[in-house]
């Protein structure tokens, strides 16, 4: 009989349902939107705007850091995970995956700790975004800090009410499991400075 070290027919399961990510796009179609509508606001007619190049080239930079924020998490979880982490069952059994009643073998599947879903990316993330706005004011950074921001809200808020998916997904380097309110409070913290983040930098970058 094979032994799970030997099979090498493992799937990567997804933890996070596709309306989370379906919603993260969403979400940064809206900002971009209510970002562009923002920028020709400053402006008394849009032909102005359409004059300012700087200004242009400021929201095209923006957009574009909201693209590329998005496609970073969808690769690194798609095609950059194969090239940093070795890929064998994890060693957590989890009783349900997002939907109750579905029980995980983890003898064929795994869940491998994304770099950009990570601990120490999540801790990072919030003085990063903060340097990204005090210090760099780049156009092209804070999209793409709010960017990831978004996508992983969306994600922490799709399993935030099942602790073994969380736990796979964003805290496999912890060495306990983390208690429902403990959960529950990082993830309305981590929404609640995207949130704050966005509506500054709609407004004032």
């Amino acid at each position: 009989m094979m032994s799970p070290e030997q099979n090498t027919n493992y799937q990567i399961q997804p933890l996070v349902p596709p309306q989370a990510k379906s919603t993260a796009i969403i979400i940064i179609l809206l900002i971009s939107i209510i970002y562009l509508a923002v920028q020709i606001l400053k402006f008394p007619s849009p032909d102005l705007f359409l004059d300012s190049s700087l200004t242009i080239i400021k929201v095209l930079l923006f957009i574009g850091g909201m693209i590329v924020g998005l496609l970073l998490l969808h690769f690194d979880e798609k095609i950059f995970v194969h090239r940093y982490t070795e890929l064998v069952p994890n060693k957590i059994i989890m009783d349900a995956v997002v939907e109750e009643d579905i029980s995980v073998d983890t003898t064929t599947n795994i869940y491998p700790q994304l770099i950009t879903r990570s601990v120490l990316f999540l801790l990072l993330y919030i003085p990063l975004s903060l340097f990204m706005y005090t210090s760099s004011g780049s156009a092209l950074g804070i999209g793409l800090m709010i960017s990831i921001g978004i996508g992983l809200s969306t994600e922490l808020w799709s399993l935030k009410n099942y602790s073994d998916a969380f736990q796979l997904r964003f805290l496999q380097q912890l060495k306990r499991q983390v208690t429902d309110i403990e959960r529950t409070r990082a993830t309305w913290i981590f929404i609640i400075f995207v949130t704050l983040l966005s509506a500054i930098s709609i407004i004032q970058v």
